[in-house]
């Protein structure tokens, strides 16, 4: 795990559980702001920077090694007030290799939203160990 992923997995962890989603979701800013807590973590990130998306997909992998829920969709886009698209290309694949023409694209944003509210659902109720 990179030191950003490592340092957003405490940030995070420290903010379960809490019993209302919106209260533990974290918009880039803010994480940043917690960041520099953290040594490790690079100390030039700015909320369009794309390595922030690029840890929070990095997190999946190990939450679902642990059989945890995905503590990576806490993290949101201030504007969209969801996660990036890497979070749900990562979190929730596609199960098809492509795209049926037949499904238009807001079929498949509010399937990806869905996705996205049980699994937050699951997070804000979990307490997540010290390391993962």
């Amino acid at each position: 795990m990179s030191p950003l992923a490592a340092a957003m997995y405490q940030v995070l962890r420290m903010r379960l559980p809490k019993p209302i989603a919106r209260k533990a979701l974290i918009d880039h800013a803010e994480l940043i702001s917690e960041l520099y807590r953290y040594p490790d973590a690079p100390q030039d990130l700015d909320p369009r920077d794309p390595r922030i998306d690029d840890a929070a997909a990095e997190l999946v992998q190990p939450c679902r090694d642990a059989n945890l829920p995905l503590i990576s969709s806490l993290i949101i886009h201030s504007d969209t007030r969801e996660p990036a698209p890497s979070y749900y290309a990562a979190a929730h694949p596609p199960t098809q290799p492509h795209a049926s023409p037949e499904i238009p694209p807001e079929t498949s944003r509010k399937s990806h939203r869905e996705l996205w509210e049980a699994e937050l659902k699951e997070v804000i109720m979990t307490f997540y160990p010290a390391k993962l």
